[in-house]
């Protein structure tokens, strides 16, 4: 059975060399997602030392419904970034389809 840790343990194989941060929770308690960090700067090089003065992405990966199915689709959309980052649009897919976006999108910053 696929659940949203399964998912993030695909993404985590997909992405983990591609930029020096990257952190990955995972939620299946109150409501199914997958909440992807990911900074262009290793951690000891953030001003402050906090994220967020970092060029930083904020990913989630939600479920159509607010429990994972294993044929539900997921959602991919950026929450927040830093301004100079480029943007990525919300969409609809299987999770590989949507772990290949992130990756995709992950590969051009």
């Amino acid at each position: 059975m696929t659940s949203m840790q399964q998912i993030a343990e695909d993404l985590k194989n997909a992405i983990q060399k591609l930029q020096p941060f990257i952190k990955i929770d995972t939620d299946d308690l109150h409501c199914s997602n997958v909440t992807l960090r990911v900074s262009k700067q290793a951690k000891e090089d953030w001003q402050g030392h906090i994220f967020q003065n970092s060029p930083y992405v904020l990913i989630m990966i939600t479920s159509q419904n607010r429990f994972y199915q294993p044929t539900d689709k997921v959602i991919v959309e950026l929450v927040s970034k830093h301004h100079t980052l480029p943007k990525l649009r919300k969409y609809t897919g299987t999770p590989q389809s949507v772990i290949q976006k992130i990756k995709t999108y992950l590969e051009t910053l």
